[in-house]
């Protein structure tokens, strides 16, 4: 079990240097953005651009903060700009995205096809989460318990081989991103 203060996480340069990322869990935790199996992080988005490829890549992204951005895509446009409701997409799909009113800040899952997989769920209540081969969870306000430990607003839980374990909101406004990760055998 890792208890991570991601506002305490350095800020690096997306893989095409158009943005900022904060990672929060990545396996294996040597892996660049080239051999990852899966990461977890959070962009700031300051400007209009296009994202950076990840051919072989499953992507997840939420909207934290902000307003949002329209989301680009070769078959359609996706306005993400509703707070913290999942929107996935392929790593191999090109993706302008063009802010909609100012800077924003997106929690990111991206998965090695073929190597693992992530659900991502949302909380406010209560709850038991199931067994994963690896899961992060993320407060992204108020807080939440889970056994001896409290997780506050703006804090992550890395936990590996995970058995099932409960989850009990400690304030009214407690919101969790759980991100359950199985790895793929073949």
């Amino acid at each position: 079990m890792k208890l991570i203060d991601v506002t305490t996480l350095p800020a690096a340069p997306w893989k095409n240097g158009g943005g900022a990322t904060r990672t929060i869990a990545v396996s294996p935790p040597d892996a660049n953005f080239d051999n990852f199996d899966w990461r977890v992080s959070i962009a700031e988005v300051s400007s209009s651009g296009e994202f950076s490829l990840f051919p072989g890549v499953d992507r997840t992204i939420l909207l934290l903060d902000g307003d949002g951005m329209i989301l680009h895509l070769a078959h359609a446009s996706v306005a993400l700009t509703t707070p913290r409701e999942p929107f996935n997409f392929s790593g191999d799909d090109a993706v302008q995205q063009e802010l909609v009113n100012g800077p924003t800040r997106d929690f990111n899952v991206m998965t090695r096809r073929g190597r693992t997989h992530a659900e991502v769920q949302i909380h406010t209540d209560r709850f038991r989460s199931p067994a994963a081969d690896s899961a992060v969870f993320y407060c992204a306000s108020g807080a939440f318990n889970i056994g001896s430990v409290n997780l506050n607003t703006g804090c992550a839980l890395l936990l590996n081989h995970l058995d099932e374990i409960n989850f009990t909101p400690q304030t009214p406004d407690a919101l969790l991103i759980a991100v359950l990760v199985t790895l793929e055998y073949s």
